[in-house]
C-alpha cells in the first residue's frame, strides 16, 4: 500500500486494518510498514512507515489469493481521512503486493480550517462620511510558520455597518495565533494625546487570539478578543466644549 499526499510524498503514521470479503479483520504481526499475516495474532493495526519501500510504504506479506480491504481507521497527524476508507485489493496466487495490480495508492490532504475576526465601533457622535477605519497586524504563534492573515488587512466601520470583519483567514496546522486591532488615527492623535476636534479616540492596541485545534477531518478555531473575550468594541467618544461668554 502506498499512503501519500496530495503532491505525492509517502506519509507515515496512518493507521490501517485489513478485511476479509466477510468484513472479518485480520490478525498479523511485524512492525511499522512491513507486517505479515499471523492467525494466532490478535493485533488487527498496521502503521504506514515514511520509508520508500519499493514505491510502497506499508507491506503485507502472506495473505492468500482473493479480495480484501485495507480500511484506513485514522490518518497521520495534521491531515484528514479520505472520503472512502476502504480500498479494495485482489491478490492472485503466486504474486506478491509489489505487484501493479495490488498495490494501493492512498492519497491523504491536509486538515484545514478558518477564522473571521472583527470588530465593533461604537461612538456617540455624528458619524464621519469614512466612518473609522482599523487595521489588523500579525503577531507570534506557536504552530512554527507565519502567521496566516486574510487578503484584506484594513476595514472600515460606518454608521451603517458598525461591526466589520476582516475576512477568512485560512489555517493549516494546529496551534496558537496572535494578532493585534488597531484604529487608524487621523494625524496628530496618538497614546499622548488621544483628542481631536471633540473626539477622544480609542488609542490601544487590541490583542487577538486565534486557538486552532484538530478534530477528526478539519481544524476548529475558537478567537478571543483581550481579556478572553468573545467580541471586541472599540469606544470613541464626542464631547462639545462649552462656550464662556
Amino acid at each position: 500500500l502506498k499512503k501519500v499526499d496530495r503532491d505525492g510524498k509517502l506519509l507515515a503514521g496512518a493507521k490501517f486494518h485489513i478485511e476479509d470479503q466477510r468484513g472479518n479483520e485480520i490478525g498479523v504481526s511485524g512492525s511499522i510498514g512491513s507486517y505479515k499475516v499471523s492467525e494466532s495474532s490478535t493485533t488487527y493495526s498496521m502503521n504506514t512507515s515514511s520509508t520508500d519501500n519499493g514505491g510502497v510504504n506499508l507491506v503485507v506479506s502472506g495473505l492468500t489469493a482473493g479480495d480484501y480491504y485495507f480500511v484506513e481507521d485514522s490518518a497521520p497527524t495534521g491531515y484528514a481521512l479520505p472520503s472512502n476508507t476502504k480500498n479494495k485489493v485482489t491478490v492472485t496466487a503466486g504474486q506478491t503486493t509489489s505487484v501493479t495490480g495490488n498495490t494501493v495508492s492512498v492519497v491523504n490532504t491536509p486538515k484545514e480550517g478558518s477564522a473571521k475576526i472583527s470588530v465593533t465601533k461604537s461612538y456617540n457622535g455624528t458619524w464621519p462620511t469614512n466612518g473609522f477605519e482599523f487595521e489588523l497586524i500579525a503577531g507570534t504563534n506557536n504552530a512554527g510558520i507565519d502567521t496566516p492573515m486574510p487578503a484584506t488587512t484594513t476595514v472600515t466601520a460606518s454608521d451603517s455597518n458598525r461591526t466589520a470583519d476582516f475576512g477568512d483567514i485560512k489555517y493549516t496546522k494546529a496551534g496558537t495565533y496572535n494578532y493585534s486591532i488597531s484604529e487608524v488615527l487621523p494625524k496628530g492623535v496618538n497614546t499622548s494625546n488621544t483628542t481631536l476636534n471633540g473626539i477622544t479616540y480609542d488609542t490601544s492596541a487590541h490583542q487577538v487570539k486565534v486557538v486552532v485545534t484538530e478534530s477528526k477531518n478539519s481544524l476548529e478555531s475558537k478567537v478571543t478578543y483581550d481579556d478572553n473575550q468573545s467580541s471586541l468594541t472599540v469606544t470613541n467618544t464626542y464631547k462639545i466644549g462649552r462656550a464662556h461668554v
